[in-house]
Parts: C-alpha cells; structure tokens; sequence
C-alpha cells in the first residue's frame, strides 16, 4: 500500500493530514511514533490518518510505481 523511503526526517508536527491518493508523497508525523520522519508514496486510496501529513504529489506513472522494489533507492526532488 506504500513504497516507503528508509530516509527519515525528525521533528514532524501533525500538518496537512488528509485523505490519500496513489501517488502522492507522505511523511510520517510525531503522531505515529514508530515510523515519524519517515517519506512514502501512496500506491492506493487510503483514508485519513492524523499520523501521516500529504506533503505533495509523485510525477510519475503506474509503471515507474510498480517496478520500485524494496530496497531499490529512490530520490525525491522539489520541482516548482
């Protein structure tokens, strides 16, 4: 249900915690304890969850989503 990064982030204040799509981009707030800092992408629907903020959206096709295997390293880059 989630591709997830094994690169965290500390301090994750609850923000933006809404219903996710595939492909949009998580991090794991200090609600959830055990995965917070960590970044993600959505490969299904899934509810609201206070311990995970939407921070933004994966450009990219189903494709590229299916072939990132586990351990496989991936980069998140800003565009504007």
């Amino acid at each position: 249900y989630m591709i997830r990064s094994s690169v965290r982030n500390v301090g994750v204040k609850p923000n933006n915690c809404i219903e996710r799509h595939k492909g949009d981009v998580t991090v794991d707030n200090e609600l959830n304890k055990r995965y917070v800092g960590e970044v993600g992408i959505a490969l299904k629907e899934m509810k609201q969850e206070d311990g995970v903020n939407v921070i933004g959206k994966c450009l990219c096709n189903d494709y590229l989503l299916d072939n990132i295997k586990p351990g496989q390293k991936f980069r998140f880059v800003i565009k504007k």
